[in-house]
């Protein structure tokens, strides 16, 4: 008769425990999780919008957000790994995009702390102090340049996974690069937004957005030839190599 009655209390326990467990995460993770392509607001006309809009987006990834590449392995957001992806996607890109500041102190300094390995949340938020501080200017074709190595960068990065790995039947690595490099083309696009509109430029931004707002709920990484589902690093891949078409078309203009 006890050991009954201790079977069915134990029985209870574990599925209250269970049940507690699965509503901490649950709820944590809706609470927390955030990957948001938004433009940001830019009404600076002066020149130095690229610092103020770098410095924008890094306090809200590292500030307003949960900076979820750190979080303790208890957190609910340690489960996540398309949003810590993205985050260090559009550090990466920040600090290629402020290598157009390289002439101010202050920005190189910025740069120096964007690092998306070995930095930390603190240090992202320095560098965007340091950003806000900046009073450099952005050269047009320095920008351009810039933001022409994001792409490229992106391109190779999609194009080297999807050789190394179409021919797994289950990429758990593909959701890592594709949103990652989703991270990284926003940044470009956010970079790229603070230039005087042209058609090249406007051109460039359309398939920027193309690419960085694909929002797959399964990132897949068939082989492209495949007849039954799409490939979708390829897809962002393509809006890419758009975008850096239009990109040189802007850069020989400016020669």
């Amino acid at each position: 008769m006890m050991t009954r009655f201790m079977f069915r209390l134990l029985r209870s326990f574990f599925i209250a425990l269970c049940c507690a467990v699965f509503c901490y995460y649950f709820i944590g993770i809706c609470l927390t999780h955030r990957i948001v392509t938004d433009s940001l607001p830019n009404d600076d006309k002066n020149g130095t919008a690229l610092s103020v809009v770098m410095a924008d987006v890094i306090e809200r990834e590292t500030g307003k957000h949960v900076y979820a590449p750190e979080v303790p392995s208890y957190s609910p957001t340690a489960v996540l790994d398309n949003m810590p992806a993205f985050q260090r996607g559009i550090i990466f890109g920040a600090a290629r995009s402020v290598a157009a500041l390289s002439d101010d102190a202050k920005a190189k300094e910025a740069a120096a702390l964007l690092d998306e390995r070995t930095g930390c949340a603190a240090d992202f938020k320095k560098a965007a102090g340091l950003l806000r501080e900046s009073a450099g200017v952005p050269d047009e074709k320095r920008l351009i340049a810039a933001v022409s190595g994001l792409i490229e960068d992106a391109q190779r990065r999609l194009s080297d996974h999807i050789v190394k790995r179409e021919m797994y039947f289950i990429d758990l690595k593909a959701d890592d690069v594709f949103f990652f490099t989703k991270g990284e083309l926003y940044t470009a696009f956010l970079a790229l937004s603070t230039l005087k509109p042209t058609e090249s430029v406007d051109n460039a931004l359309f398939y920027l957005k193309k690419a960085f707002t694909l929002q797959p709920t399964v990132v897949l990484n068939v082989s492209p030839a495949s007849q039954f589902a799409p490939n979708h690093l390829t897809g962002a891949g393509f809006f890419a190599g758009r975008a850096l078409e239009a990109l040189h078309k802007a850069e020989n203009k400016r020669k």
